[in-house]
């Protein structure tokens, strides 16, 4: 997934860098759903974090009694400047 992020121009030009806390829904195919900022950054880094989780390839759901079913995730996505 870091390999994907265009870091935000105003983040990079006002030095911000840290944690955006995310959640969302892995569906019962695996796809990315009702994804929400718990934890926001500001400066486009929480724009960044949603596009990069609306371009993520599908996930693994969860199983229950063998049966695939949605989960809910919260995940921390971590913006570091660039060298």
């Amino acid at each position: 997934m870091s390999e994907n992020i265009k870091y935000p121009k105003l983040a990079s030009r006002n030095n911000i860098q840290g944690k955006v806390l995310s959640q969302f829904i892995v569906s019962k195919d695996g796809s990315i759903e009702d994804v929400v900022i718990l934890k926001s950054l500001g400066y486009g880094c929480d724009e960044e974090v949603l596009r990069i989780l609306s371009i993520s390839p599908k996930w693994r759901p969860g199983i229950y009694k063998g049966k695939p079913v949605r989960v809910r995730y919260s995940m921390p996505i971590m913006l570091v400047l660039p060298n």
